[in-house]
């Protein structure tokens, strides 16, 4: 195999081996501090919000900001869920996603 065919070959598994990491952080973070139905002490429900981790990763790793968060994460609660939001809250869930990306994305030495 061609030295550089090898590396694309590398650098692809390494991607999404940190694709993976970071969606298993958002999903800790949807479950343990977002919970908008109060589901997380529930086993059973661990993947209740599976479902949000792949627009959340993709507002976070196209460069979204706390606003574009809280959107997404107000979106969710209120017409998908029904639910009423908490505006405080969300923002500081989306904070929080925030802090999770420049933790990720430092440890790598990218920029954020």
């Amino acid at each position: 195999m061609d030295d550089g065919i090898e590396q694309t070959v590398i650098d692809e598994k390494i991607s999404r081996c940190r694709t993976a990491q970071i969606q298993r952080a958002i999903r800790e973070v949807l479950l343990k501090e977002w919970d908008p139905i109060g589901i997380q002490a529930f086993d059973e429900a661990k993947d209740e919000y599976d479902g949000y981790v792949p627009d959340v990763h993709h507002i976070l790793m196209s460069g979204g900001q706390l606003d574009d968060l809280g959107d997404f994460l107000r979106w969710a609660e209120v017409t998908y869920m029904g639910l009423i939001a908490s505006e405080a809250h969300t923002r500081r869930v989306a904070a929080a996603l925030i802090d999770l990306r420049a933790r990720m994305l430092s440890k790598d030495g990218d920029e954020v």
